[in-house]
């Protein structure tokens, strides 16, 4: 069971909702419940009942009823608040969820009386509740709709008040021999292993963990990392980072890092499965995956020179620029233009291309990467290299076999990208090394002039 989906608001705004938990179509234009909206064609309302209310009946005019319900509510908190200031907000939304193996047991009546009791529990008291049975999912669900003021006029603002909702979930799960959710924040400190993977609650992806008790996609990688950080724990200090990097890279997962112009590495993101374009931040999966807690633990510090620059030429945006349409593809479309060009220009004087030395592809004819708005200066400074590289041993090629024009294109691609891999592996064995220099070793192999090879420092 979860608890979820909590709305308040202005009286208009609980007349809609309750609108929406009464109305067969649930058509309504408010953005909250528009969230809430399931698919056409399945029977939505199972049952409902009413506390301190007039009755509901399934075939009523949902508006009226809806309307009336929510009238009932502000009069009973007048009365109920004679001469005190009215509460922020009169009424209060949840949702209780049955897991789809309970809904196969319970009837709707069964989960109306849980959910019922579960108010009870999480807001003591008499008040006016409207409970509506949903069976549009492929779980069983209760919308409850009440006051937020009791018999007494208390106002119902419990603090921390999800962790509360929890702990009523857990004690009913255990009362009805119901199925029990793992991942739940209130019981975190009992176990890590009951952390949920999101810091908001209220997610569809956190929701549907709990519910169908399926890993999640954080909850893959943050496993993945973690048996990559156990398996790196026998390295030595100064090899630690390396390896976990290429283990990092074994399982494909990808790594961004957030590095200042002083050279100081602040955050780092993780790029796999639905992560893999925008990545998400190690402090999202837990407070042991952020930054300054995972570099303590694969021990970055160690040799902070060699590392910085695996940890750049690691960077998933350079592989994604060396591969994107208007990165590494459109930098090798313009030099195999330039190529060809060069081969037509050969044929017709019976001469072959001039072989291009140093970082350019000639004086005049310099073709330069375009880079993203959001590239920083150091990754800028790195393709640069890279392309200065690929540049050098393209035109040896080139130089040697006026044939291989017209595969300009593809060999460039195969060129940046062997050029980034080759690079980050000679520095893992640097790192390796028992006496790793401070010094990153300049060139690729075949590269014609040591000026063309040179990779920035950290």
């Amino acid at each position: 069971m979860i608890a979820d989906a909590k709305l308040n608001g202005s009286a208009a705004k609980g007349a809609a909702v309750a609108h929406y938990m009464l109305n067969p179509d649930a058509k309504i234009n408010d953005d909250d419940v528009k969230k809430m909206q399931a698919s056409k064609g399945v029977e939505r309302i199972l049952h409902i009942e009413t506390d301190h209310a007039n009755p509901v009946l399934i075939d009523s005019c949902p508006k009226k009823s809806a309307k009336s319900f929510m009238n009932g509510v502000l009069l009973w908190n007048r009365r109920n608040r004679p001469g005190k200031k009215p509460p922020q907000s009169h009424w209060e939304h949840r949702v209780v969820s049955f897991h789809p193996d309970d809904s196969k047991k319970l009837n709707p009546k069964d989960a109306c009386d849980i959910a019922r009791e579960s108010l009870n529990i999480a807001a003591p008291g008499e008040r006016p509740a409207l409970y509506v049975v949903h069976g549009d999912k492929e779980h069983l669900h209760v919308h409850m709709l009440y006051s937020t003021v009791n018999e007494t006029g208390k106002i119902h603002n419990l603090h921390r008040d999800y962790r509360v909702w929890e702990e009523v979930m857990e004690e009913l799960e255990v009362k009805y021999c119901l199925h029990r959710v793992q991942k739940r924040a209130a019981y975190a400190h009992e176990s890590p292993m009951r952390e949920p993977d999101g810091t908001n609650p209220k997610t569809s992806e956190f929701r549907q963990i709990q519910r169908t008790n399926e890993p999640s996609q954080k909850q893959r990688l943050r496993q993945l990392i973690q048996e990559t950080i156990d398996d790196c724990k026998s390295a030595s200090g100064t090899e630690r980072f390396s390896r976990f990097m290429s283990y990092l890279r074994s399982k494909n997962i990808g790594v961004s890092a957030n590095i200042q112009s002083t050279g100081r590495v602040v955050g780092l993101r993780f790029h796999y499965g639905i992560f893999s374009k925008r990545g998400i931040r190690g402090s999202a999966l837990g407070k042991a995956y952020s930054w300054p807690k995972l570099a303590s633990t694969i021990a970055f510090d160690q040799n902070p020179g060699i590392n910085t620059k695996i940890l750049k030429f690691s960077d998933h945006r350079i592989t994604e620029w060396v591969n994107h349409q208007h990165g590494g593809k459109q930098y090798a479309a313009e030099v195999g233009t330039f190529y060809n060009n060069k081969v037509k220009n050969s044929n017709k004087n019976h001469t072959l291309p001039p072989a291009v030395g140093g970082s350019s592809l000639g004086s005049s004819e310099s073709i330069t990467p375009h880079f993203p708005e959001d590239c920083p200066e150091w990754m800028k400074s790195y393709i640069r290299a890279i392309v200065r590289a690929a540049n050098a041993e393209l035109a040896r090629v080139h130089h040697k076999n006026q044939e291989l024009a017209a595969e300009s294109i593809k060999i460039v691609l195969q060129l940046l990208n062997a050029i980034v891999k080759s690079e980050i592996n000679r520095l893992f064995k640097q790192a390796h090394s028992k006496q790793p220099s401070n010094r990153l070793q300049k060139g690729v192999k075949h590269a014609p002039t040591e000026k063309s090879r040179q990779f920035p420092s950290s």
